[in-house]
């Protein structure tokens, strides 16, 4: 019984050398550390053995035993607080096109019943799909005498609601501010810009979108 006490006895200090050598490592040597977890490892087994006979002490080869099972348990303590906690899923602050509640864009859709032709989804202008999509909004809130203009989240809920096309705000915004000759501000709701179409924007839009 005393035996097995003083083994157990052994392998924590062991099990707590391992530890301080993990602890040290960022702070001191390779060396240094080993050197300090050998000093305490023969302290630990000198301290078992002085309580023993000598009929245990020739019957006991403690280290390699000692140094297995203090391993053993290090690794399993270190598996189980490297455990990482679960990241809690981060939701998106940008809403997509099918979320935007727009009534600007509903009154829109009203008027586009006697709309000449659809927005095609591979619509383009002078290469660009989301300019012919920009040109084609502002053209409409327009026609729909939305002499105050419309908001970029008006175009992404109208192209959604109207063609299913999914194109964020912020996209919207890079193409607004890339083509000053064809779209001016109209105006600004609370801290929100409002825009249509300068002349040359419009008559873009009447010839793309309007003649047949």
């Amino acid at each position: 019984m005393l035996k097995e006490q003083i083994l157990n006895l052994a392998t924590s200090a062991i099990v707590r050398a391992f530890e301080a050598q993990e602890k040290i490592k960022t702070k001191f040597s390779k060396s240094v550390a080993a050197s300090y977890l050998t000093r305490l490892k023969k302290v630990a087994i000198n301290a078992a053995m002085a309580g023993m006979s000598d009929d245990e002490k020739n019957n006991l080869n403690p280290l390699p035993h000692v140094r297995n099972d203090a391993k053993t348990s290090y690794k399993k303590n270190r598996k189980i607080t490297s455990i990482k906690p679960h990241k809690k899923d981060r939701k998106s602050s940008i809403k997509p096109a099918k979320e935007i509640k727009s009534d600007k864009a509903d009154s829109i859709l009203r008027t586009l019943k006697n709309e000449p032709r659809a927005l095609l989804a591979a619509e383009d202008l002078n290469n660009k799909k989301s300019l012919a999509c920009l040109v084609w909004a502002l053209g409409h809130a327009e026609r729909a005498s939305l002499s105050q203009g419309i908001s970029i989240h008006d175009v992404s809920a109208l192209l959604y609601k109207a063609h299913n096309i999914n194109l964020y705000p912020i996209n919207i915004s890079r193409v607004v501010h890339c083509n000053e000759l064809l779209v001016r501000q109209a105006g600004k709701e609370n801290r929100t810009k409002t825009y249509l179409l300068t002349d040359a924007g419009m008559k873009l839009f009447c010839d793309k979108f309007v003649k047949v």
